[in-house]
């Protein structure tokens, strides 16, 4: 594949995120919390002085009532489940990837990220928090954020996703039709969560896909990293030769063989 949706806007921009290595600082095991020395089953006390907790994933799996929830969360999140992601309405955790080239959308069987990875070097592939039909027929897609800063409706990963599942659709596609995107912030402190909603135009899609073509037809072209404010959620910016002026042997190398 070549992004992933929720680092797609760093792809967009920069054309080295499709071959730079990672910068890893350590590791996750589903289900857990890293804790400085070692892996603990999550607890509110261990979350609390945690340096580096996966609140994100165990929220998440307590959000679809997985399986692998852990009862703390499933807690904290039952009584406000069906209020925020009705049944009726939606699914949880549903995988898309969408073909550059071809324009194409795929829908993925349900908690398989093997799919994903399958996916060719042209497409881009994510896994939308939630997708749902409002009751007047609008597609509704929501994504669920546990950090900190406060999160915007329209983000590229959300545009992503509405582009995707309005194209599967069988909804027709004209300019002014619309859907709704939302964003559901729920921080690690917070009680309950707050949600902001956006409403978009399928011509302001349309868009967003030309612009998805355009980035994707660069990076075929094009491995040259460029620096700017992805820079600051980049893991490989400190193997970067933009932001560190090490030398770019890929670029090079590509050159060389033209």
């Amino acid at each position: 594949m070549w992004a992933r949706a929720s680092s797609l806007d760093r792809h967009m921009q920069c054309p080295a995120a499709s071959y730079l290595p990672r910068d890893e600082d350590g590791a996750w095991v589903p289900g857990y919390l890293q804790d400085i020395n070692k892996f603990t089953a999550p607890n509110i006390e261990c979350i609390e002085d945690n340096i580096w907790a996966e609140w994100g994933t165990e929220m998440h799996l307590a959000k679809e009532n997985h399986k692998l929830a852990s009862p703390l969360f499933l807690a904290k999140v039952d009584s406000h489940r069906e209020r925020l992601w009705p049944s009726k309405l939606g699914r949880h955790e549903i995988p898309v990837a969408y073909n550059c080239r071809t324009g194409n959308v795929f829908e993925g069987p349900a908690h398989d990220n093997s799919w994903k990875r399958l996916r060719g070097p042209d497409d881009i592939t994510g896994t939308a928090d939630w997708i749902g039909r409002l009751p007047n027929g609008e597609i509704w897609v929501d994504d669920l954020k546990t950090g900190h800063n406060t999160p915007a409706p329209d983000t590229v990963q959300l545009l992503f996703y509405g582009l995707c599942f309005y194209k599967l659709s069988e909804l027709p596609k004209l300019p002014t039709k619309t859907i709704r995107l939302s964003a559901t912030h729920w921080r690690r402190d917070w009680d309950e969560p707050r949600r902001f909603w956006t409403q978009i135009q399928w011509k302001q899609l349309a868009e967003f896909e030309e612009q998805l073509r355009v980035a994707w037809l660069e990076v075929r072209s094009s491995s040259e990293a460029k620096s700017g404010l992805h820079c600051s959620y980049c893991p490989s910016v400190n193997i970067c030769p933009a932001v560190n002026g090490i030398p770019d042997l890929t670029s090079e190398i590509k050159v060389e063989q033209l």
